[in-house]
């Protein structure tokens, strides 16, 4: 008899332990998700396009100042900083540039500045190579690699195909910002140009997003640009625009758009090279410092 209470407690204890793990992962997975308002007009038309979380809730879209304004009321938010970015859309004739919105950031004042330059570096391929908004077709699609009261990393890829072009040129371009100061942080932050080079011409060279055939293609024409240069491109690698040592005049109005893009994700540091166009017109390098 005692040895059959001493059971039925047991099974007592271990029904109600269950029942409170079930209760605990319910009420962890049950978010109630909040929403977001684009309170910012660009002109022509500027649309709160996507804002992203962990869960999707409404979706609408209405036509407004002849332009299509598409709102998606989720959000994507560092749970451990509260700091939330929203997708939206700068859009005009066959223009359409997505860029982050970054909130909930404690000072004003840097979220404003973070704000105006996610802004001005997700358009600027647009006033850097003249882009015909009337006539060409662009589409820029953004991805926020990671937010947080850190660094904020964007990472955009498109294409790009001007009136009476021969054919549409891809396009890679990122942006990582220090959310503590406001400031724009390039591949010099956190990566030696030099070392760099010296690892993209090496036989150790990998490729991300490049399947068998392709990289043996990559790893000969990676061969064709020697250290110097690109030592030259790493150091003046992402926004802003940073001029050579020694320009003429005419080099120096010309075109203010980095020819190489970088981005750091989880160790890993990712690095774009041009390459011919019909090799895709650019290679995204993965390179890790702590193994080179």
């Amino acid at each position: 008899m005692k040895r059959y209470t001493v059971i039925l407690t047991l099974s007592l204890v271990c029904a109600l332990s269950l029942a409170g793990c079930g209760k605990k992962n319910q009420d962890k997975t049950d978010l109630t998700s909040t929403h977001t308002t684009a309170a910012e007009t660009m002109s022509p038309t500027t649309t709160a396009a996507e804002t992203k979380e962990t869960t999707a809730a409404d979706k609408e879209t209405t036509d407004a100042a002849g332009g299509e304004t598409k709102k998606d009321d989720s959000k994507k938010a560092d749970s451990a900083s509260s700091v939330t970015t929203s997708i939206h859309t700068y859009t005009t004739g066959n223009i359409s540039v997505e860029y982050p919105v970054v909130s909930n950031l404690s000072k004003a004042a840097v979220q404003e500045k973070i704000n105006k330059l996610l802004n001005e570096h997700a358009l600027e391929f647009i006033k850097a190579y003249g882009v015909n908004e009337s006539k060409d077709s662009l589409t820029v699609k953004c991805r926020v690699v990671s937010a947080d009261r850190r660094r904020l990393t964007a990472v955009y890829t498109g294409s790009y195909m001007p009136v009476g072009g021969a054919h549409p040129v891809s396009l890679f371009y990122t942006n990582t910002i220090d959310t503590a100061l406001g400031e724009d942080m390039g591949l010099t932050n956190y990566a030696d140009p030099y070392t760099l080079a010296g690892y993209v011409l090496s036989g150790d060279c990998q490729f991300a997003d490049a399947d068998a055939a392709l990289e043996k293609e990559l790893m000969k024409v990676k061969n064709d640009t020697d250290i110097e240069t690109y030592t030259e491109m790493f150091r003046r690698a992402d926004f802003p625009w940073k001029a050579p040592k020694t320009t003429s005049k005419d080099s120096d109005e010309a075109v203010k758009f980095p020819e190489v893009f970088s981005y750091e994700e989880q160790g890993t540091i990712y690095v774009s090279i041009p390459v011919p166009h019909a090799l895709g017109d650019y290679a995204l390098i993965k390179y890790t410092p702590d193994t080179k």
